[in-house]
């Protein structure tokens, strides 16, 4: 017997990673049974009065959905956990598929509830029960979410690498070390770090060439990006916004991936993934899921850091000193997205099966 599922998340519009994965899983799972999409998105980004009441009226709508679909066969809720004050939705949501008897799945993509206690994600995990299935994106995630908030006991793994197919490699032939970021380009995106990279290598005379791409996030990032370019001349260099092939030959271009996030709530940003699956050695700070994907043979994680230029610009130096160290760093980065692709899938293939119902969730004990 097919389970009816809602879909409860953001779909695009507008286009960003919650929406994106959301829709993703809804179709996935529209190919093996019943799926009601019910369309948690605003619409635009922006937190204006507007904004708040048009995703009440979602959030309205979807729970008359949830109510509907209890009166079908094998009712099930798959439903991303908000983050912040969001959480509110997610629990009113779960209590209505309880009350309308759901099988439940919240699929938890942020790191805000876990490295800060939320009273409301506490209240998810009451008002979900103990026979709700939790969605992680890695298994450290999963191990703190369980220390934060105990009394789960069905737990399911699934991480965003199952989406990063191995990339054409190029070898560089160049006297030059390429680094880059591409990312919207702002200090939480780590930005100013590396520019201080940049500049610290430009200091000692490295031969680094520094290249940066993607949108810019205000007016005062812009002006750092131009007085850095003015200041180091053709050893850096920004693109602008890039897709399509524009961002293939961008991540062609490069040796080593620089990512020193500094956002709240990073969990597994897919362009580390991107950029490891293009053969690029990578320099990262430690936050969210990053510290288990990137293995420290890909090149370095920095778990906390004032001042993220100083391990980062000597990593860098070694690798310009010792170009084969440089390059067994990369060829460890596509050894090591091409085991994370391979158990993803199959942990996607178990993820889609036990919210069909194939297959019942993984116990924790």
């Amino acid at each position: 017997m097919r389970r009816s599922i809602v879909v409860a998340g953001a779909f695009p519009p507008p286009l960003h990673g919650q929406s994106k994965n959301t829709r993703i899983i809804a179709t996935d799972l529209a190919r093996l049974t019943r799926v009601i999409e019910a369309d948690l998105s605003p619409g635009r980004f922006g937190r204006t009065l507007g904004y708040h009441l048009r995703r009440t009226a979602k959030v309205a709508l979807a729970c008359l959905k949830v109510a509907r679909n209890g009166f079908r066969d094998r009712p099930c809720l798959y439903i991303p956990a908000d983050g912040g004050l969001g959480v509110a939705y997610t629990v009113v949501l779960v209590l209505i598929a309880r009350l309308f008897h759901h099988s439940v799945f919240i699929h938890h993509r942020s790191f805000a509830a876990i490295d800060r206690y939320s009273i409301l994600m506490a209240m998810l995990v009451a008002g979900a029960g103990k026979d709700a299935c939790h969605i992680f994106l890695c298994d450290s995630m999963r191990q703190r979410f369980f220390v934060g908030y105990p009394g789960i006991a069905h737990a399911l793994v699934s991480s965003n690498a199952r989406h990063t197919p191995l990339q054409p490699i190029r070898q560089n032939h160049s006297a030059f070390v390429r680094i880059g970021l591409i990312s919207n380009l702002g200090r939480e995106k780590g930005l100013y770090h590396f520019l201080n990279v940049a500049r610290a290598c430009a200091e000692l005379g490295l031969p680094i060439k520094a290249v940066l791409a993607g949108p810019v996030a205000s007016k005062e990032d812009r002006r750092a990006i131009n007085d850095a370019v003015a200041e180091l001349g053709d050893c850096i260099s920004y693109l602008g916004p890039v897709y399509g092939e524009e961002k293939t030959r961008f991540y062609l271009a490069l040796d080593v991936f620089i990512f020193p996030t500094e956002y709240d709530n990073e969990a597994q940003p897919n362009v580390l993934f991107e950029a490891m699956s293009f053969g690029l050695a990578i320099i990262t700070l430690g936050r969210g899921c990053i510290a288990e994907d990137v293995d420290p043979a890909c090149g370095l994680v920095i778990d906390h850091c004032s001042n993220f230029a100083v391990p980062a610009t000597k990593r860098l130096a070694d690798w310009c000193h010792d170009r084969q160290s440089l390059d067994d760093a990369k060829a460890a980065a596509v050894a090591r997205i091409s085991t994370l692709n391979s158990a993803a899938i199959t942990d996607y293939e178990i993820l889609l099966s036990a919210i069909v119902g194939y297959a019942d969730p993984l116990l924790q004990i």
